[in-house]
């Protein structure tokens, strides 16, 4: 099965509060998900689908989880 992209949200932790964000982020519950919860998603999407045309590594501000390197 292909699809045409995914998105894989690693944290809801955002430190601006843009009036245009689709996810009302910042809020209150901020939190970077846990690396082994991130992988798992991972293997299993990826099992899923024999081709992924486009991935997207997204949250509120994805490059301020603590892992994103590993990630």
């Amino acid at each position: 099965m292909k699809i045409n992209y995914l998105t894989l949200m690693v944290t809801t932790y955002c430190t601006l509060r843009c009036a245009q964000c689709a996810l009302s982020i910042p809020r209150i519950d901020s939190a970077h998900y846990p690396f082994n919860d991130i992988k798992q998603s991972l293997v299993r999407a990826f099992s899923l689908y024999d081709y992924v045309e486009e991935f997207m590594i997204s949250g509120g501000e994805a490059i301020l989880h603590p892992q994103i390197i590993k990630i």
